[in-house]
């Protein structure tokens, strides 16, 4: 993982990365957990993280 790369939780368990046209999910070892590669499956996930957030929120 290089460029493009966002390290998630306080100790960094997992990573997500923006290559090309997909967007790479990473476990903590490193390996790709899930490949996303349609605009549909990566706004799924921006949808789930919003409903994530408004949940922490209250």
């Amino acid at each position: 993982m290089e460029d493009n790369v966002k390290l998630l939780g306080a100790d960094g368990m997992c990573g997500m990365e923006f290559k090309e046209n997909k967007v790479n999910v990473y476990n903590d070892e490193g390996h790709v957990m899930e490949s996303m590669t349609t605009r549909e499956h990566v706004q799924e996930v921006i949808d789930f993280l919003e409903e994530c957030k408004k949940e922490m929120e209250e």
